[in-house]
């Protein structure tokens, strides 16, 4: 999606609060009226994934400069919760 049309979409959604609304202050029962508004909300998580669906895991032990990160899946295997 270029700029362009991500402007486009901002201002049709702009034009629908203003039509919807006006000047008025927005009220929950008029939020039904806002159809572009809830497309827009409805498409940005897919869009956009929610960072908790989004797991990074070390498989091997990795330096970047200083920093290391270590695998501890050896260590996690040989954890056993029937054990504690």
């Amino acid at each position: 999606m270029t700029s362009e049309e991500t402007g486009n979409w901002q201002a049709r959604a702009r034009d629908e609060v203003l039509q919807v609304f006006g000047n008025n202050i927005p009220d929950f029962e008029d939020l039904n009226w806002l159809k572009i508004v809830t497309m827009i909300l409805n498409e940005v998580p897919r869009l956009y994934t929610p960072g908790v669906m989004i797991s990074r895991r070390v498989n091997q032990d990795t330096k970047l400069g200083e920093l290391i990160s270590t695998c501890w899946n050896d260590c996690l295997d040989a954890f056993n919760l029937a054990t504690s």
